[in-house]
């Protein structure tokens, strides 16, 4: 698991806009790594602001790629983000992330322990250390929480999965914080000149 420091440390460490991209992504859904790459801007339902992970014609597997609403932090990166893959190397889909996370975590000086699938875990404990609910936590990782018919409609209600979308909007606001933090103590510190 991480703490906010080391969140905050990946997200500093980010060079590109792909990389960026990703952690918005795994951090805001909860997604599988290779969910993530899979995401394309128009999975993205501005009007309800629901995205789907699962590419249409791609059949549901055992892990399952839910519907999941966005989170606020979330909005404005996928306002932004140009039509096709949303994670994406000049303009092409990405095949791997592996290259670029081992860059990450060396720019964070984090340990190999520590893979991409780490912020799943994480944003999955924060969820339950605050409570959330269990259905919620599972409806976001694509856990089967709900069964029936009439549940296939349950990400058109106005709370749905609303309190997890309000500790993830809360972890990232603190890791936000940290990332201000650090940059007005680095900008604080004298330079040292020959």
């Amino acid at each position: 698991m991480l703490t906010v420091a080391e969140s905050a440390a990946l997200w500093l460490s980010t060079t590109q806009p792909h990389e960026r991209m990703m952690l918005a992504l795994l951090y805001g859904t909860l997604a599988r790594p290779e969910a993530a790459l899979d995401i394309e801007r128009s999975f993205v339902d501005t009007d309800r602001w629901l995205l789907t992970q699962n590419p249409p014609g791609r059949k549901q597997t055992r892990k399952y790629r839910p519907v999941v609403p966005v989170a606020h932090f979330l909005r404005a990166p996928l306002l932004a983000a140009p039509d096709g893959p949303l994670v994406q190397w000049r303009g092409q889909a990405i095949s791997s992330f592996k290259t670029a996370w081992r860059g990450l975590r060396r720019r964070a000086e984090l340990g190999d322990e520590v893979v991409s699938k780490t912020i799943r875990h994480t944003m999955a404990t924060e969820l339950r250390a605050a409570g959330v609910p269990e259905a919620e936590i599972q409806g976001f990782l694509g856990h089967r929480a709900y069964g029936g018919r009439t549940e296939v409609y349950a990400k058109y209600r106005p709370d749905f999965l609303g309190q997890a979308v309000g500790v993830i909007d809360g972890y990232m606001s603190r890791v936000r914080a940290s990332c201000v933090l650090v940059l007005l103590i680095l900008a604080s510190q004298p330079t040292v000149t020959d």
